[in-house]
């Protein structure tokens, strides 16, 4: 287990009644930590915002696919990727203003036209450490999301300090929309335990 997924635990499990322990490890298990969100067009009404998970390149379930990803243009990854629905779920902290999602989704690489097995990504966002301005561009109708992966990330911060813009989709998954009709209930529901509780508290 990550770091990141070890502190997630440790938080989570203070306070949390014996049962919270084995439905904490279901909800991590094969999971990758979102460690940021980051977000484009949330202001604009005329497109569609994008939402990216930062995540770590050596999650087993993406490294294949982001090293995919890293040697082909946007058309030809296109031609290789396809994904399908996603969805998300929670477990939320019976007294604290902790709450975990996850979104999973699940992709299909098809290098050289040859179908490999689908990519399955759980990522898990603890919102407690998230903005969550950036966290409610997901409930947008039209949001689209895609898994970035840290050393993007990096990149683009380094190419701003020298004054060039680096664009971090070049370096995404996309992963499309999630279902809203039941993520959105299931996000807006995880930040308002986290909202109020810190009011609360």
């Amino acid at each position: 287990m990550s770091d990141c997924l070890d502190s997630i635990r440790t938080r989570f499990l203070e306070g949390a009644p014996a049962k919270a322990h084995v439905e904490l490890d279901l909800f991590l298990d094969g999971a990758a930590c979102v460690s940021d969100v980051l977000t484009l067009g949330r202001t604009d009404p005329g497109c569609s915002p994008l939402a990216g998970l930062v995540v770590p390149e050596e999650s087993t379930a993406l490294r294949a696919a982001f090293g995919l990803r890293s040697g082909l243009d946007d058309a030809a990854f296109a031609d290789r990727w396809r994904c399908a629905a996603g969805r998300a779920d929670s477990l939320m902290h019976p007294v604290r203003p902790l709450a975990l999602v996850r979104c999973l989704f699940v992709g299909e690489l098809s290098p050289d036209g040859v179908t490999t097995e689908p990519v399955t990504a759980s990522l898990v966002l603890d919102l407690s450490r998230l903005d969550l301005d950036h966290v409610s561009t997901l409930v947008h109708p039209q949001s689209q999301v895609c898994a970035v992966p840290e050393s993007v990330v990096r990149r683009t911060r380094a190419f701003r300090d020298i004054g060039v813009r680096y664009d971090w989709r070049a370096g995404c998954l996309p992963f499309g929309m999630l279902p809203l009709e039941l993520s959105a209930f299931v996000l807006v529901e995880a930040i308002d335990h986290v909202d109020g509780r810190r009011d609360a508290a």
